[in-house]
């Protein structure tokens, strides 16, 4: 009997064999193109909107599948240490949990790119922190994002931003 996978990257390996086999022979664009259609089915939870036969829940897994079938087919080793890399248990912008959206918007102006270095002595210092299992990652970002009134579109508009940036 196969064990149930509990870390990220043990989701990563198990949904990629059954993902990544599938799209085997597509080129990496056309997995990017289909993640960023499930993506936009995502759209109808923060919008609020109604679409018959469509239960925009549905699509989250199917975002997560897709992403991992696209970083497995661009060779991604450990979507762990990548997810690590950019969110070590801060904000990526205003490096701090919870995030601050005064700050961030202020680094926003003042600079276009992220300090890489400096993410990378937060990922260091909050080493003890760094989520194993699936439900850790998720009450990571819960601390660094908390729920508030328009939490759903910031965090759908979130999500693009990272797609954007994945493209």
């Amino acid at each position: 009997m196969l064990a149930r996978p509990t870390t990220l990257d043990e989701w990563y390996k198990h949904i990629n064999q059954v993902y990544l086999f599938k799209n085997y022979h597509r080129p990496v664009e056309a997995i990017y193109t289909h993640f960023m259609e499930i993506v936009g089915g995502l759209s109808l939870i923060a919008s609020g909107k109604r679409k018959e036969g469509v239960t925009p829940e549905e699509y989250l897994p199917k975002a997560v599948a897709w992403w991992f079938a696209l970083c497995g087919k661009v060779g991604v080793r450990s979507v762990e240490d990548m997810v690590w890399a950019k969110f070590p248990y801060v904000c990526p912008y205003c490096h701090e949990a919870p995030h601050n959206e005064r700050i961030c918007k202020q680094k926003n102006k003042d600079a276009r790119h992220l300090d890489w270095v400096q993410l990378a002595q937060l990922g260091s210092d909050n080493s003890k922190q760094r989520p194993q299992k699936i439900g850790e990652w998720q009450l990571m970002f819960e601390n660094i994002y908390p729920k508030t009134e328009s939490t759903r579109t910031q965090n759908f508009s979130r999500l693009t931003e990272e797609a954007g940036e994945l493209a």
